[in-house]
């Protein structure tokens, strides 16, 4: 593979440990190299987005990873299910470690894919006292879900996290037996138990494999997958990025899970 810079005009200082991001730089080249070696090109970009803050893309132009996969890459051992990544090994924690590395310095990073380029994106401060925020990943997330029986209502109340170990927290009145993944945060079974059905979808793949998606904070699609705040742009996915997030459970309470 042939590796590329695109490079602006005049050379660009940020207060950084370079150690700690030569580790960074070495994994994402190192993972462009083993699971893009289908393609002939490594790209990597630097551009100062304004005085503030730098924009680092590092590209390939190999097999994109699937749509599925793009939320799980920087979550710890995750591995994307692929040929490729069973034949290449390794651990899964290359990329969660990069996300951490870029966290201490007050930046943030996110992965674009489609069938032309695979592209891990950093945003980084140019002074460390400075955070770059994503607004993506900033907001805090409460949902209110009311589960209905005949005389009282069950609050599940949940709090977004990314990470976390995906499992099915269960709950239960005198009414209604109910499930929820933790995975999205999404309601996945909802049985009456005089009589045992379910009133939600099965989930068949065949047809439509989610049940109850929390759809948030859009409903739908942005113009081209962005959005723009105080200038500056934002990736967002169909539908917002709850329903592919993971949480978990932090307290339980009678009649009350509160979960992270």
């Amino acid at each position: 593979m042939e590796i590329n810079t695109i490079l602006p005009d005049s050379p660009v200082k940020i207060e950084a440990d370079p150690e700690k991001l030569a580790r960074v730089f070495n994994n994402l080249i190192t993972n462009a190299l083993k699971y893009g070696s289908d393609g002939k090109n490594i790209y990597l970009q630097l551009t100062k987005v304004d005085e503030k803050e730098i924009e680092i893309r590092i590209s390939n132009d190999g097999e994109p990873i699937p749509e599925k996969s793009l939320r799980q890459v920087f979550d710890r051992f995750y591995r994307v299910e692929s040929s490729r990544s069973k034949e290449t090994g390794g651990t899964g924690l290359g990329l969660a470690i990069a996300q951490s590395i870029i966290e201490l310095h007050h930046g943030y990073i996110y992965v674009e894919s489609n069938k032309n380029l695979t592209s891990f994106i950093m945003r980084l401060p140019i002074k460390h006292d400075n955070v770059v925020k994503n607004l993506s990943f900033k907001w805090k997330l409460r949902f209110f879900i009311l589960i209905i029986s005949i005389n009282k209502f069950d609050i599940i109340n949940l709090n977004f996290k990314v990470g976390g170990i995906k499992m099915a927290v269960k709950i239960e009145n005198e009414k209604l037996f109910v499930t929820i993944n933790e995975h999205g945060a999404e309601l996945a079974s909802l049985i009456n138990k005089s009589n045992g059905m379910n009133y939600l979808w099965s989930g068949d793949s065949k047809y439509w494999g989610r049940k109850s998606p929390v759809l948030f904070p859009i409903e739908g699609a942005l113009k081209d997958g962005k959005m723009f705040v105080d200038g500056k742009e934002y990736r967002m996915g169909q539908h917002g990025f709850a329903r592919d997030m993971d949480f978990e459970v932090k307290n339980l309470l009678r009649n009350l899970y509160v979960l992270n």
